[in-house]
């Protein structure tokens, strides 16, 4: 098994768990759909479920690394290019980002066949560089080259296109529905420029459509097209049916002859949900079995029904209805003759003009549908009655309440309970759970929608708008409060809690001044995230004091409540976060964070003394004593920090147990094991630190693979990836680290794409650049080390005036820079960056005295420095200064008691450079 292999085990199993015994087989037989393997293995796995790991252990991990999974490849040289980045796979080939070394600078995209594929496969892919060859419009991807590697493997070189998948744009820019139709139009022309050159694609859907950073979509992926000269097609003899499930024409699943009318039904399939947001027949989790008895059973819904978006529905209605529902007719010659005719429809209604697209009468649909289901036809009419009827109750009790403003009043304030209960109670049980993202997408959607109409009507009612208020910070959190499960969406989470701003400043009457302060608390703390984590430290230390001073006039009964202690106890950790935390950019002030951390710490510890199985009170405990731990971590005295770290670990797994449908206490599990990493490192623990770090990762990655679009997810798996590949390295085991750097570095590229001016997330990727800087010099390559540390610190240097921890991390590469031009004989350089960074840390230190980790960066500057020194002989007075220097520094940890066994180890190794005294 490997890790692509777990992951769709997850996937099939998880609906079926919480199924009555008596029906998980034959669900099980279904989802499967023929395919007798992994029936198999989901049957084993599902009979032995209590012993059932949730996440890949290490060792299958490792494993899977080993055995490459296309991350083998990634340094190697094609042709004129190395493999950088693995960007995907599919069932027969591998797509590489590359980069030509020699005559000029060119990114490409590297289509690499399978070792294993047979010949029909490599016939199929030959048959796509001839296809590719022969196109040249400006949304189809480019064909640049092609060959074969050493051992025969074919590949293509095409263009690479650095954007998103059709749907990722759509998500996340939010296009309206003019730009939706422009922008759908691109690719209908690149398909009809296909079909005038005899070519069907054969497999159009949104992960083959990518839209560049400049907003042009490209046409991907050829891989099964087929010529139209011949009906006879030699993909369809070796290949059987190569098609996308949800994407495929109804003449395709029953292996008819393929046509432009085809293509014709995908691009219907893909418009579809461009305008309406859902796909026509596939529901969520169906196999392709249950999607095929949709396109035989099914006649597609007018996507104006399907579409959430009331005033998008609206403008739905009519013409492009109707053509999207004539591009997917079932029957291919009740379709658009051609793409360029379904485009002129669209162009018709883009310029207001009639379109060619008609609505079926309706006693033709009724009379097909009546013809296949008699029985539900008539049960719909029985309903249909019952519904009129109910229909004129509603008329009637509408008319009554309107006679009687009383009873009105209480039904809209039922109706006001009853959505703020969705809004608000309902999500409380939603967000934790894995995959749950969708769901909390749409609740952003609706409960966005239901607080503008509220706003309507608020008037002067300033309870009302307190209310309303409360809404916008519930789904600014769902958006992006970075401390909770969210979108990624940072923008829409400054917009919403500004709009809670809004509301609350309608309050001014508001009788209840407690409730009022307390709701501008907790907005004064979420905007002190946001600018805290886009680096705006003055800002957020700003709005933390009015925030904990807020908190702090409050009653004492009001703030014993423990939901209101543990808004007031988290403003005080964020707050002193900001102060000073290890590993994230703050203000430096350590004494000053230590007490706030402290007094949350007590107030917690005092409210469970009063409620001690409150899981609230205990998961904000657990919070202290991770930070705890850090403060020991930051002052170098690792034994306490194991112990803190130690306490947290067993406080937040307890905590996960008791709710393991809890995603983000799941994820906690991982953030205290990767803190344990670098603490037993520093013991001198190293092999237990790989452990630990294998084990944080493979949790993380677990998670991910249930919850792929939860960001605070995505945000672990790039630092467990980080230090797993640290440890690696330190262990020798360069060559397994490289392919999760690799991932280290998709992930934040991933995170950056969906937020490009977030500053945390750029430096995070520039964090991944060092590692692989590292795992390059770990494995003899200076020059590609040379290159991933120049990568970090470019980015690095554009942050670092922004925060302290941005301007360590240049230091840390500049010291990284000097000691592999050290190794590589470039004395003269090496003195150069080498003495640049301890300048820097000299710098830092003075600015911010009480940074114990700076001190240790310093000392090993000063022993690179040294080295640097030592390597001419003339210069051994400066060579012992330097030494000197950086033993100064670690003597002082020891009296202090703080010198930890890497300290220890390292002092030594500097004081046995250091040139005897002279004597006497």
């Amino acid at each position: 098994m490997n890790a692509a292999r777990w992951r769709q085990l997850q996937v099939l199993l998880a609906p079926l768990l919480d199924l009555p015994a008596a029906q998980q087989d034959s669900a099980l037989v279904q989802a499967c759909a023929g395919d007798l393997a992994l029936l198999a293995e989901a049957r084993a796995l599902l009979a032995h479920r209590d012993a059932v790991p949730e996440h890949l252990p290490a060792a299958l991990l490792m494993q899977t690394i080993a055995d490459g999974g296309g991350e083998a490849w990634i340094g190697r040289q094609v042709g004129a290019f190395v493999l950088e980045q693995r960007l995907g796979s599919g069932g027969s080939s591998t797509v590489y980002k590359a980069r030509r070394i020699n005559d000029f600078e060119q990114v490409v995209a590297l289509k690499l066949l399978h070792a294993r594929a047979d010949a029909s496969l490599v016939r199929r892919f030959e048959r796509e560089r001839g296809i590719l060859a022969g196109l040249h419009h400006a949304h189809i991807a480019h064909l640049f080259d092609a060959g074969s590697c050493d051992d025969g493997t074919p590949y293509l070189v095409l263009e690479y296109i650095d954007g998103r998948t059709w749907d990722a744009w759509l998500a996340e820019e939010q296009p309206d529905l003019r730009r939706c139709v422009e922008q759908f139009l691109c690719i209908g022309d690149a398909v009809d420029y296909a079909h005038r050159h005899l070519l069907v694609h054969r497999d159009l859907k949104p992960a083959n459509i990518l839209v560049d950073r400049d907003g042009v979509p490209r046409l991907l992926d050829f891989g099964i097209a087929t010529l139209l000269a011949g009906s006879d097609s030699t993909v369809t003899r070796e290949g059987g049916r190569a098609l996308t499930p949800a994407y495929a024409a109804p003449e395709q699943w029953r292996g008819e002859a393929v046509t432009t009318a085809t293509d014709v039904y995908a691009l219907g399939l893909v418009l579809y949900e461009t305008l309406s947001g859902s796909h026509p027949f596939r529901q969520a989790g169906s196999a392709g079995r249950e999607l095929l008895r949709g396109l035989d059973d099914s006649e597609a819904v007018r996507p104006s029904l399907r579409c959430s978006d009331r005033r998008r529905a609206a403008e739905l209605k009519g013409d492009l209805d109707n053509i999207v529902l004539q591009a997917i007719e079932h029957e291919p010659a009740r379709r658009y003759p051609s793409v360029r005719a379904l485009a002129d429809d669209l162009r018709a209604w883009l310029d207001g003009r009639p379109v060619a697209a008609q609505a079926h009468r309706w006693s033709y649909r009724a009379g097909k549908f009546i013809a296949r289901h008699r029985a539900a036809a008539m049960a719909a009419g029985i309903a249909l009655l019952a519904l009129l009827l109910a229909g004129g109750v509603a008329l009637r009790q509408t008319h009554l309440a309107l006679e009687q403003g009383d009873r009105a009043q209480r039904r809209a304030a039922e109706v006001r309970r009853f959505a703020t209960t969705v809004l608000f109670d309902y999500h409380e049980g939603i967000q934790k759970l894995a995959g749950s993202l969708p769901m909390q997408q749409r609740l952003v959607r609706d409960g966005l929608a239901y607080l503008q109409g509220l706003q309507a009507d608020a008037g002067e009612d300033a309870s009302l708008w307190r209310d309303i208020a409360t809404g916008y910070i519930k789904v600014g959190d769902v958006q992006g409060n970075p401390y909770l499960a969210n979108l990624g969406d940072f923008a829409g989470a400054a917009r919403s809690y500004e709009a809670a701003a809004h509301s609350l400043a309608r309050t001014t009457a508001d009788p209840d001044i407690t409730a009022l302060h307390f709701e501008q608390a907790r907005l004064l703390a979420r905007q002190a995230h946001l600018a805290h984590q886009d680096t705006q430290l003055e800002l957020a230390r700003s709005r933390y004091a009015q925030a904990v001073a807020l908190f702090q006039q409050l009653p004492g009964e009001f703030l014993a409540r423990p939901d209101a202690l543990v808004e007031y106890t988290d403003a005080l950790d964020f707050y002193g976060d900001l102060l000073s935390r290890e590993g994230q950019s703050s203000l430096l002030d350590a004494p000053g964070a230590r007490r706030l951390h402290q007094l949350s710490a007590q107030l917690r510890t005092d409210a469970l003394a009063r409620e001690p199985d409150n899981p609230r009170l205990r998961y904000a405990l657990y919070g202290s004593l991770l930070r705890e731990g850090e403060y020991w971590a930051g002052q170098n005295d690792m034994a306490r920090a194991e112990q803190g770290f130690v306490q947290a670990l067993a406080a937040i797994e307890q905590l996960a147990a008791a709710d393991r449908d809890d995603a983000f206490r799941q994820r906690e599990v991982g953030v205290v094991l990767t803190r344990l990493v670098q603490v037993r490192d520093a013991l001198g623990r190293l092999d237990e630190s790989v452990d630990t770090a294998l084990k944080a990762l493979t949790l993380m990655e677990g998670m991910l693979a249930r919850d792929p679009a939860n960001d605070a997810i995505r945000q672990g798996v790039t630092s467990t990836t980080g230090w797993a590949a640290r440890q690696l390295i330190k262990a020798g085991r360069h060559g397994e680290a490289l392919p999760i750097i690799q991932r280290q570095i998709a992930v934040n590229e991933q995170r950056l794409r969906a937020a490009p001016d977030n500053p945390d997330i750029r430096f995070g990727l520039s964090l991944a650049y060092r590692r692989l800087g590292e795992q390059r010099h770990a494995a003899g390559d200076h020059a590609g080390a040379l290159a991933a540390h120049r990568q970090a610190l470019a980015i690095q240097q554009e942050l670092a005036a922004l925060a302290p921890e941005y301007a360590l991390g240049a230091n840390l590469s500049l010291l990284h820079i000097g000691r592999i031009e050290l190794a590589s004989g470039r004395v003269a350089a090496a003195r150069e960056n080498l003495a640049a960074a301890a300048q820097e840390f000299e710098r830092l230190i003075a600015l911010h005295a009480d940074a114990v980790t700076y001190r240790e960066e310093l000392a090993d500057a000063y022993a690179a420095l040294g080295d640097a020194w030592r390597a001419a002989p003339t210069e051994h007075a400066r060579s012992a200064a330097a030494y000197r220097a950086a033993v100064a520094i670690w003597d002082a940890f020891e009296r202090d008691g703080s010198l930890s066994p890497r300290s220890a180890e390292k002092r030594a190794a500097a004081a046995a450079r250091l040139p005897p005294p002279a004597r006497q």
